[in-house]
């Protein structure tokens, strides 16, 4: 089977399920919607991003990895280090502390039939690239962004260009991701 659409049972952060939120970011609430009010995206808005990006052909692959051949014969694998993010109990939105259960760690993917010193494409997405936040906690963490805030944060939110990187003698390269971290390598 293969899946044509998906999405989250809640696109959008702007709405609680008790009220309109008093905010348009919140410490802590950034796992609710993939999309902050003002199109602003979240990481888990651009891990979606990244998954387009994979190609309509699955390849064979190993550990916590997604690989598959894109249209025109190059290759795309997104590799991730999953983390469990433990919600506060009571009321969505009533805490803003959010616990992580997970560490950053050095991930080496070798990419099978790829040549050593072949070059490939890596985009990011975590809490820190591809993410609000740091940009808006650098602003002191506004509840509401003035406009002028707000197209900052979103520029700041985009995934930044992929990084350029070469593959070792044994086809391979290693990825330092911070727990919830995402990675997508594509032939160049």
């Amino acid at each position: 089977p293969h899946c044509h659409a998906m999405g989250q049972w809640q696109i959008s952060g702007e709405y609680e399920e008790i009220m309109v939120a008093p905010w348009i970011f919140k410490e802590g609430q950034n796992g609710w919607g993939i999309l902050a009010r003002g199109n602003v995206a979240k990481p888990e808005f651009n891990t979606y991003k990244l998954l387009n990006r994979l190609g309509n052909r699955r390849l064979a692959a190993t550990g916590p990895a997604l690989a598959s051949q894109q249209d025109g014969g190059g290759f795309a694998a997104l590799v991730w280090n999953l983390a469990d993010v433990q919600q506060a109990p009571g009321f969505p939105g009533a805490s803003s502390k959010r616990v992580i259960v997970g560490s950053r760690k050095l991930l080496a993917v070798r990419l099978r039939g790829a040549q050593a010193g072949q070059q490939v494409k890596v985009s990011y997405v975590d809490q820190e690239r591809g993410s609000p936040y740091p940009t808006w906690r650098s602003m002191g963490s506004p509840r509401y962004p003035t406009r002028a805030q707000l197209d900052t944060i979103r520029k700041a939110a985009e995934i930044a260009p992929p990084e350029l990187r070469t593959l070792d003698a044994r086809g391979q390269l290693v990825l330092d991701l911070p727990a919830e971290g995402v990675a997508l390598i594509e032939s160049v």
